[in-house]
């Protein structure tokens, strides 16, 4: 789940934009064979009272949420109420506040887990552990897992996704899909949806803090990966044109091309 939006906070997503890492995660653990359900109280903005009630008729076993420095009391407020409706409950959280100080979230004992970085595969091996009712020690092995050890934090190091496309296409299905703003001043079609297809950065700008989370390479979905995914949206959603998010979309000058010579060749009049 996201949190409803940080309070009186200038930081805050103006844009009404689907949770692209969200979506992925839930895809991946659907994929692994669980039930996912996916609230984005960002755009839903379901008071305590409702989230308490939800939680309690879907009885989760396991509940993430993703955390931004500006959301973060809105996502502790949130933890703190899951766990006392659903005290069995364990509460994952990830995103980029996490990832970079996983202690300010671990020191809240309603959190049982930080995943930081990349969610897809920690998550799913997360949620694997915890249904098999295996021990700590197999937990402790997840890549990426950060949680409380004998009143000590363990931070286990990324061991990140070499082949994005064993990722599968983001979980859209489960997403309040015409609450988004589906469309982008700059291109001339509508409904308009995002995808994020490359992660990482070689380069090493100070200010920049897309490394930490997505590792010091580059990687990317093949080009014929987003093409299948653009067909899918375009039958499923009735996607008209495309808003590609990222950090180095052209930094492979080979598979960007590749990339818009397969769009081009699709038979519409996609926009990107």
């Amino acid at each position: 789940m996201t949190t409803a939006p940080p309070k009186n906070s200038p930081w805050s997503t103006p844009m009404r934009l689907p949770p692209l890492g969200l979506s992925f995660v839930a895809a991946s653990l659907e994929k692994a064979g669980f039930k996912v359900e996916l609230l984005d109280n960002y755009i839903l903005k379901k008071s305590n009272d409702e989230l308490i009630k939800l939680v309690k008729k879907l009885n989760p076993k396991i509940v993430g949420i993703t955390c931004s420095s500006a959301s973060y009391p809105v996502c502790v407020e949130s933890a703190k109420i899951i766990k006392e409706a659903v005290p069995q409950c364990k509460i994952v959280v990830g995103g980029w506040h996490p990832s970079y100080v996983p202690e300010s979230m671990l020191k809240h004992t309603e959190i049982d887990y930080v995943i930081m970085g990349e969610g897809e595969r920690a998550m799913v091996e997360l949620a694997n552990c915890l249904k098999k009712n295996l021990t700590e020690k197999e937990i402790s092995d997840i890549s990426g897992l950060a949680f409380r050890k004998d009143q000590q934090i363990i931070k286990n190091p990324q061991n990140f996704i070499s082949n994005l496309d064993e990722i599968p296409f983001l979980a859209r299905h489960l997403l309040p899909i015409n609450l988004y703003e589906r469309e982008i001043p700059f291109l001339n079609v509508k409904p308009v949806d995002t995808m994020n297809i490359v992660r990482g950065c070689p380069f090493r700008c100070a200010f920049c803090e897309t490394r930490r989370l997505w590792g010091p390479g580059c990687r990317a979905f093949s080009p014929r990966r987003v093409v299948k995914e653009i067909e899918y949206m375009e039958e499923n959603f009735g996607t008209k044109g495309i808003y590609f998010l990222g950090d180095n979309f052209t930094i492979d000058k080979k598979r960007t091309i590749e990339l818009c010579d397969n769009i081009r060749k699709l038979k519409n009049d996609l926009e990107w």
